[in-house]
């Protein structure tokens, strides 16, 4: 009988060895791979195995190219360039009159009546021209309230401070050089028209 327990305690011993020879290696590859991912879950940010692309850095000599800039909105001289404005005009009389007026070549301001017109050097300023009047010197000025003129258009034909020149009217910036104003309303707008050469003056008979 103590011969067959001894057998059975030994084949048990057998038995659980092999268990063990085959179990432990198991549990000891899992207890690493568990370990490995848990160092990695607790590593910092900056540690982690694969990083986003760093964004290029321009080298030393190379210039940044600058960003697009909004154009600038245009002028109203861009604006009446290549068009001929007619308007209507009511003078110190209460009488109206027909006028137009076209950019000329030469930067020049071309002003008439039907067919007769006369070409002037003009300035602008803001939504304004300025001309100096060849007669008596004094600046004359169109002064509208917007840079795209449209027919309908209300405007006031400004007539400056006898004396004032016309450098001291563009620096002004209040209306203290104003002598007398003229309310006047464009009629249409159409392409500029050719100006037609216009006869000399001829002399009054003696």
């Amino acid at each position: 009988m103590k011969k067959i327990i001894v057998i059975c305690i030994v084949l048990f011993v057998v038995v659980i060895a092999g268990v063990a020879a085959v179990v432990l290696p198991i549990v000891a590859r899992t207890k690493e791979a568990a370990l490995k991912i848990a160092a990695e879950k607790n590593a910092p940010m900056g540690e982690a195995t694969e990083k986003p692309p760093a964004a290029p850095i321009p080298a030393q000599n190379e210039i940044p190219e600058p960003s697009p800039t909004k154009t600038d909105s245009p002028t109203l001289v861009d604006a009446i360039r290549g068009k001929r404005v007619h308007f209507e005009i009511s003078g110190p009389d209460k009488k109206k009159y027909q006028v137009w007026f076209q950019i000329a070549e030469g930067d020049q301001l071309a002003t008439g009546v039907g067919t007769r017109h006369q070409t002037i050097t003009f300035h602008s300023k803001g939504y304004s021209l300025f001309i100096v009047a060849p007669s008596d010197g004094d600046t004359v000025e169109l002064r509208f309230t917007k840079g795209k003129l449209s027919p309908g258009d209300p405007f006031q034909q400004v007539e400056h401070t006898h004396g004032v020149d016309l450098a001291t009217v563009l620096a002004s910036t209040d209306n203290s050089t104003d002598k007398h104003s003229d309310p006047a309303v464009i009629l249409k707008i159409e392409d500029a028209q050719p100006l037609e050469k216009q006869p000399a003056e001829k002399n009054s008979p003696n």
